[in-house]
C-alpha cells in the first residue's frame, strides 16, 4: 500500500499497535474521551433498491480494494439516465455524503517525534428524522510517518454545538443543545476519558446561554489545562408583569402604598415585554455576551472583566503563560448591527489579566502550575481592561499566539463599506514576564491588496473565508503561518511567512495527492495541518498535511477509504471548469470568473439548459465546492454557471469596491456577459432554455435578469430574495448595507427621499411589470437579512399583475433556508420541477 493512504481496519490498526505500542498507547486516551457520546457505528452499506425498482449496481474502487470500501462502493449505474429517477431520491443520496464539520490535531507530549493523533468531526443529513448527524472519528499515526489508521466505530455526538480537546487531549469540553419539551436547554460540559467532571448549565446563576459557532464564541483551554474560558449571554435582568400573581421573596419586592391601598413592587415590575436589541441574523437572543472562566477542579465560574460599556466580548484565548486573556471586543454603538456574514464591523482587541478572575490566592494558571482549588463562585473581579489595538486598526479580530509565546497575530479589515473585504495580517510582539500597559507595537505583515500585480494569477489579498479564523495557525517555527484563503475562484491554503519583508504569501502545495478543489483549514499543530478539500466532482475529504521548509506539504488522506455515503460515487459523473470572462464595458482589464459544471458527456446529450447561479453577498464568493443544489441540477441534466462577478471576494479590494453604488447594474450585466460567453464556447448548451437561479442577492440579479432580460431568461427561482432595497432600510438587521450597495454612505437614520428613489430604481421591484417568465419564490419566516416581507412584495405585485409566480413558505427556516434537511431538500427538489416545468412551457410557445 502507498504511503499517504489510510490504512485499513481492523488488519492495519493490529499491525500499527504491534509496530508502535508507546506511541499508539499514549493516543489511546483519545478513544476513552469518547465515551462522553454515546455512540452509533458504522453502518454496513447494503444493496438498496430505489422508488422506481432500479437497483443500484456496484462500481470498481479507483482505490485499492478493501472491505470496507467495496462495501461503500454502491452507486448508480453510470449507464442509467438520472431523468428517470425522482430527483428527490437523487437528493436522498446526496444528502448522505458525510462533511467535513471539523476537527482537531492533538501533540503526544510525551514523544516529539510521534506525529499528532486526528479527532475529525463529520455530519451527515438525516431526512428520516428530519435532523443533521454528525460524529467523531479518531485516526492513530501508524509505524509510517505518513499513514494514519481509522478507529473502526465512530462514535455519535448528541447534540453536541461544539467542542476543544485540551492540550493533552485527555480533557474535553463539550457545549451541547437540546429541545426539551419545546424548550431549549444548554449545558457545557468538561469530560476527563469517560468520566463527567463538570457541567455548566446554559440558563444557570451567572449567565444565560454559551455561544457556539459564532462571530463571538470561543472555547479554550489554559495552558496547564486548570481553566476553561468561554463566551455566554450576560444573565439577563429580572422582569415581571405589573399583575404577578404570588409574591417572590421579601428581598425582591418594595413596599408602597398608593391611593390608600397596600402595594407591593417587584423589581424588574412592568419591564416584561420591553424590548432588548440582538445581533441578527443567526444571533438571535444574542444580546450582551461576556468572557467567563471555569476553574474544572472546583466547578468555580467567574466573569472576566468586560470591556468598557458600548463593547461586546467575544474571541477569547489565553496568553501564553496563561496569566491572563486576550479578547475581541465588538462595537455596538449606536445599535447593534448584523455580524453574521461581515468582517468590517468596529472592533478591538483587549486584554484582562488573571488576577481579576482567579478566586482570592490563587495564582494565575501557568503552564507548570497547578489545578485551581477554590470552591466558591465569586464577584466579578474589578480591574479593569487594556485595549491593546489603536483607532488605525479599526476592525481588529482574531487573536492567536505564535507557539513560542512571542508574538501574536491579528487581522484587520480594509476600511470599507463592504460588508465583507480584504484582510490584512498584523503581528504584534509579546511582552515576556509582564502584563502589556496599552497598545501594542505592531507589525503588517500582509497589507491590503487593491489590485493584484505581477500576473493574472497573482496574490489577490487575504479574503479569510469566515469571521473567525481557525484556532491554530502558527507553524511550529513561530515564523510561518497557514491560513485559508479566497483566492479567485478556488479557497486555497496560503503559507505566510511573517519574517520576510512584506510578507511572503505563497499557496501551500500539497501536491497530486490532495485532487483538486477548494481547501478549508481546520487545525495547526507543530508542522502538521489539518484541512478537508472538495469540490463539485470530489466530495469532501480530510487530509493531514505536513509541511516542510518552503510551502510544500505530503498530503495524508484520512477519509479516502472511509464510507462517503452511496451519493459520492455520482461526483464521478460530473465534470466542471472555469472560465474567465472580459466584462461588457471593459472592466480596465480585470476578469471575473464562472463555473460552469455539467454532467460528463453534456455535449453528446443534444442541447443542455443552463442555469445562471450567481451567488449572494454580494461580497463573497462561490467557487470550486461541492454544493448539493448545483449537483441536484447538474445530475439530471443542466448544466449550471456559478458567476462570481466583479463585486466578490477573491480579486483584489479595488474589483469587489467596484460594485458599491453599481448594484442591480454592473453585476447584472456580469452575469449577462458569463452567460452570453458560455453559450458562445459551449453549442451544446441550448440558448433557448436559460433560466435564473440564486439566494439573497443571488436572488436579487436572479430576478433582474428576468426583469431586464426577458428574452434571454426563461424562468428564476429564487430563495431568500432582496426584492426592494428601498422597503428594506428600516426591517433588516444589516441597514447600512442598503445605503453602502447603492452608493451612499454607510448611515443609520432615515433614508432621504432622493435615497429612497435611488433604492427602487437599484432593485428588481422597478421592472417587475416587465416580467414575463414564470417565478419561483422559496422564502423563510424566520430570515432576520433579507425579511420575508421583501419576497411577499414582490410575489403580491406580481399576482396582481396577473403574471406567473408562486412562493414556498419555510416557516422556521432563517436567511440559508438549511435548519432541516427536509426543508433544505424540498426548496431543491421544488427548484429543478419548477425548472423543468417552465422549460417544457417556454417549448410549447
Amino acid at each position: 500500500m502507498r504511503a499517504g493512504r489510510t490504512r485499513e481496519a481492523p488488519q492495519s490498526n493490529a499491525q500499527a499497535l504491534r509496530s508502535t505500542a508507546g506511541c499508539y498507547l499514549r493516543h489511546l486516551v483519545l478513544v476513552c474521551v469518547f465515551l462522553l457520546v454515546h455512540s452509533a457505528g458504522c453502518c454496513s452499506a447494503f444493496l438498496p433498491t430505489l422508488p422506481s425498482g432500479r437497483l443500484l449496481t456496484r462500481v470498481p474502487s479507483p482505490r485499492p480494494p478493501s472491505v470496507s470500501t467495496c462495501r461503500s462502493a454502491v452507486v448508480l449505474s453510470l449507464t442509467m439516465s438520472l431523468k428517470v429517477q425522482r430527483p428527490e431520491a437523487t437528493y436522498e443520496l446526496l444528502a448522505k455524503i458525510p462533511t467535513i464539520a471539523g476537527g482537531f490535531l492533538v501533540k503526544d507530549r510525551q514523544d516529539a517525534a510521534c506525529p499528532p493523533s486526528v479527532m475529525l468531526r463529520r455530519s451527515q443529513k438525516d431526512l428520516a428524522n428530519d435532523e443533521a448527524r454528525s460524529s467523531l472519528i479518531n485516526f492513530l499515526p501508524t509505524a509510517s510517518s505518513g499513514s494514519y489508521a481509522a478507529q473502526p466505530f465512530p462514535m455519535e455526538l448528541n447534540a453536541v454545538s461544539t467542542m476543544a480537546p485540551s492540550p493533552s487531549g485527555r480533557l474535553l469540553a463539550v457545549v451541547r443543545s437540546r429541545d426539551v419539551k419545546g424548550k431549549k436547554e444548554q449545558s457545557l460540559e468538561v469530560w476527563d476519558g469517560g468520566s463527567l467532571v463538570t457541567t455548566v448549565s446554559g440558563n444557570g446563576e451567572l449567565h444565560g446561554a454559551v455561544y457556539a459557532g459564532d462571530v463571538f464564541s470561543s472555547l479554550e483551554w489554559s495552558p496547564d489545562e486548570s481553566s476553561l474560558v468561554y463566551v455566554a449571554e450576560r444573565k439577563p435582568s429580572e422582569s415581571s408583569s405589573f399583575w404577578q400573581a404570588k409574591p417572590a421573596a421579601s428581598s425582591d419586592w418594595e413596599g408602597l402604598r398608593w391611593g390608600g391601598d397596600d402595594y407591593v413592587r417587584k423589581k424588574g415590575r412592568g419591564e416584561e415585554f420591553d424590548f432588548v436589541d440582538d445581533w441578527g441574523e443567526l444571533c438571535v437572543g444574542k444580546s450582551v455576551s461576556r468572557l467567563f472562566v471555569l476553574h474544572v477542579e472546583s466547578g468555580a465560574i467567574k466573569q472576566v472583566p468586560p470591556p468598557e460599556e458600548g463593547w461586546a466580548a467575544g474571541q477569547g484565548v489565553w496568553t501564553p503563560d496563561g496569566g491572563g486573556v486576550v479578547f475581541t471586543a465588538f462595537s455596538h454603538e449606536p445599535k447593534r448591527l448584523g455580524v453574521r456574514f461581515y468582517n468590517t464591523r468596529k472592533s478591538r482587541l483587549c486584554y484582562a489579566p488573571a488576577p481579576s478572575f482567579l478566586p482570592a490566592g490563587e495564582e494565575p494558571p501557568g503552564v507548570q502550575g497547578s489545578r485551581a482549588s477554590s470552591t466558591s463562585r465569586g464577584p466579578v473581579g474589578s480591574a479593569a481592561t487594556v485595549v491593546l489595538t489603536s483607532s488605525e486598526d479599526w476592525s481588529a479580530r482574531s487573536p492567536r499566539f505564535s507557539p513560542d509565546g512571542s508574538r501574536l497575530a491579528f487581522v484587520v479589515s480594509a476600511d470599507s463599506a463592504a460588508h465583507f473585504s480584504c484582510s490584512k495580517l498584523c503581528v504584534a510582539s509579546w511582552p515576556e514576564g509582564a502584563a502589556p500597559k496599552g497598545v501594542l507595537p505592531r507589525e503588517v505583515v500582509v497589507d491590503i491588496v487593491h489590485t493584484p500585480t505581477g500576473g493574472k494569477d497573482s496574490f489577490p489579498g487575504l479574503f479569510l473565508a469566515s469571521e473567525q479564523l481557525p484556532r491554530r495557525v502558527w507553524l511550529s517555527d513561530s515564523r510561518r503561518m497557514v491560513l485559508h484563503s479566497d483566492w479567485r475562484s478556488q479557497r486555497e491554503l496560503v503559507v505566510v511567512d511573517t519574517s520576510a519583508p512584506g510578507g511572503r504569501v505563497e499557496r501551500l502545495d500539497a501536491g497530486k495527492e490532495a485532487g483538486e478543489g477548494s481547501w478549508v483549514l481546520h487545525d495547526v499543530c507543530g508542522d502538521h495541518v489539518l484541512a478537508s478539500r472538495s469540490s463539485p466532482s470530489q466530495s469532501p475529504t480530510a487530509f493531514v498535511l505536513r509541511v516542510s521548509e518552503g510551502c510544500r506539504a505530503e498530503a495524508v488522506d484520512l477519509t479516502g477509504r472511509l464510507p462517503k455515503g452511496k451519493g459520492a460515487a455520482l461526483l464521478d459523473d460530473i465534470e466542471w471548469s472555469v472560465t474567465r470572462v472580459s466584462p461588457s464595458d471593459g472592466g480596465d482589464g480585470q476578469a471575473f470568473d464562472a463555473l460552469l459544471v455539467q454532467r460528463k458527456g453534456g455535449d453528446a446529450q443534444g442541447k443542455v439548459p443552463l442555469v445562471v447561479y450567481p451567488h449572494g453577498g454580494p461580497h463573497s464568493n462561490q467557487g470550486v465546492d461541492m454544493y448539493a443544489g448545483p449537483t441536484l441540477l447538474a445530475l439530471h441534466g443542466m448544466a449550471v454557471l456559478v458567476v462570481n462577478y466583479r463585486g466578490s471576494t477573491g480579486y483584489g479590494q479595488s474589483l469587489l469596491e467596484s460594485l458599491l453604488g453599481k448594484v442591480g447594474r454592473q453585476d447584472v450585466d456580469d452575469c449577462v456577459a458569463a452567460t452570453k460567453a458560455a453559450l458562445a464556447a459551449s453549442p451544446h448548451l441550448d440558448g433557448d432554455a436559460v433560466v435564473a437561479c440564486g439566494g439573497s442577492h443571488g436572488g436579487f440579479l436572479s430576478l433582474h435578469l428576468v426583469g431586464q432580460f426577458g428574452s434571454l431568461f426563461k424562468a428564476a427561482a429564487v430563495r431568500n430574495p432582496v426584492t426592494n432595497i428601498a422597503s428594506m432600510f428600516g426591517t433588516t438587521d444589516i441597514p447600512d448595507w442598503c445605503f453602502t450597495e447603492i452608493g451612499e454612505a454607510p448611515s443609520y437614520a432615515q433614508p432621504t427621499p432622493q435615497q429612497y428613489v435611488a433604492a427602487l430604481e437599484s432593485s428588481p421591484m422597478r421592472y417587475v411589470s416587465k416580467v414575463t417568465a414564470p417565478v419561483l419564490l422559496l422564502v423563510g419566516g424566520a430570515d432576520r437579512r433579507v425579511p420575508p416581507s421583501q419576497s411577499k412584495e414582490y410575489y403580491h405585485a406580481m399576482k396582481e399583475g396577473g403574471q406567473d409566480v408562486e412562493m414556498r413558505w419555510y416557516a422556521d427556516h432563517t436567511h440559508g433556508l438549511t435548519e432541516t434537511p427536509r426543508g433544505e431538500g424540498d426548496g431543491l427538489v421544488h427548484i429543478l420541477k419548477f425548472f423543468e416545468s417552465a422549460l417544457e412551457k417556454s417549448k410549447s410557445k
